[in-house]
């Protein structure tokens, strides 16, 4: 099936030179600047927070898939509380050197960066894990490269699959009140359940941000409906709008509004543990419901279904780890290893390949940008009739 205007025009847009993004340092800093005495788990989520009711916010021409993790096309974010000190030193250099280029940075970009970057001098989990070295390891830095639990890197682990399907059928409304129940069944005279209550006033948090980030959407697209000339535009950024307040709030109901919900999911675990890994899990099974049920109502086609999904797939490009020189010479390429998993046996072992497998993988033989990893499962069950591109 031929790749169709909006989805060509899209996916062109990603074939850019990745830039560098300064808002989730920015707001990062701030928020730890605000919650000194707060716990750090709690710290955690209110940056978070502070990051998705602030950062920029936009819908591209021709998008029907929107939430942008970074105010770039294709951007990196820099991770102040990994490694604060690289990015100082290489701030003129990131355009210029050998591997894995950046666009420069503006001169109002770089002075942002000064501005917040020394607040993590000493308080970086690079600079205390350094500390835990022995003298004549340090000398080794850059010599021998170590990954110190990734923070030398400057990104997270992330390596992280959450329970999609969950928030598709009961919406992050219900997570919310899920937690609220647990909280119920706490006594903070304990140690253990205060510990425990501090977790999940941060998943509360974190929830209710995302929450937040996505109304943020929904008013945006219907600000711009009420200005599009375009009747087929202005249609489609109504239906953007009352997609958004809906998910992923509440339970997705079609096939458009499952993908919508996972995005924004996706979106803020990568602004919150940025790095190489992130995966949307299983899509093709947790997804078939929804697609089945709009297909036998005839609310989509193979075509309008394929088009979701590639738009999808070029989302996922507009992300990429940021990394400082000595890290790009052995990790080129720009690599943030977004995984995608398909087929495999479903729980009572037969085998999961379903229309939406196929769907994906023609969906990423027309796309064929290098951020996400699509990973088939093959089994004794559809080994001998699986075709693979």
């Amino acid at each position: 099936m031929a790749i169709n205007s909006r989805v060509k025009k899209l996916r062109d847009k990603m074939l850019t030179i990745p830039e560098i993004c300064t808002e989730r340092g920015h707001y990062m800093t701030e928020s730890y600047k605000e919650t000194e005495n707060y716990p750090d788990v709690i710290r955690r989520a209110k940056a978070l927070e502070k990051i998705l009711l602030n950062m920029t916010i936009r819908i591209e021409d021709g998008e029907l898939i929107v939430g942008w993790p970074t105010s770039k096309i294709r951007g990196g974010a820099l991770l102040p509380e990994l490694n604060s000190q690289w990015i100082l030193n290489e701030i003129d250099t990131v355009s210029t050197r050998d591997w894995d280029k950046y666009a420069p940075l503006t001169d109002a970009e770089k002075k942002k960066i000064r501005e917040f970057m020394p607040f993590w001098e000493g308080k970086s989990l690079s600079d205390k894990w350094s500390g835990l070295l022995p003298d004549e390891e340090k000398e080794l830095e850059g010599i021998i490269q170590t990954s110190g639990g990734m923070c030398r890197n400057g990104h997270h682990l992330a390596h992280v699959a959450v329970d999609y399907e969950l928030v598709l059928n009961r919406g992050l409304a219900g997570v919310i009140s899920i937690i609220d129940d647990e909280i119920a069944k706490l006594s903070l005279a304990k140690p253990e359940d205060f510990e425990r209550y501090q977790f999940l006033i941060s998943a509360k948090l974190t929830n209710q941000a995302v929450i937040a980030f996505s109304l943020r959407y929904a008013e945006l697209a219907e600000s711009m409906a009420k200005t599009e000339i375009d009747e087929q535009r202005k249609t489609d950024l109504e239906r953007i709008s009352q997609t958004c307040r809906k998910v992923p709030a509440h339970p997705a109901e079609s096939f458009y509004e499952a993908i919508q919900s996972i995005w924004f999911v996706y979106i803020p675990l990568m602004i919150e543990s940025w790095g190489a890994g992130m995966s949307l899990g299983r899509v093709d099974q947790y997804l078939y419901p929804f697609y089945k049920k709009d297909l036998n109502r005839g609310i989509i086609t193979g075509s309008t279904s394929l088009e979701l999904i590639s738009l999808l797939l070029i989302k996922m490009n507009a992300v990429i780890n940021v990394a400082d020189e000595i890290v790009t010479t052995f990790l080129g390429g720009y690599p943030v290893m977004q995984g995608l998993t398909l087929g495999g046996v479903t729980k009572d072992g037969k085998d999961a390949v379903n229309e939406l497998s196929y769907l994906f993988l023609d969906a990423e033989k027309d796309i064929g940008l290098n951020a996400e990893d699509v990973v088939i499962r093959v089994n004794k069950l559809n080994r001998n009739n699986i075709e693979i591109f």
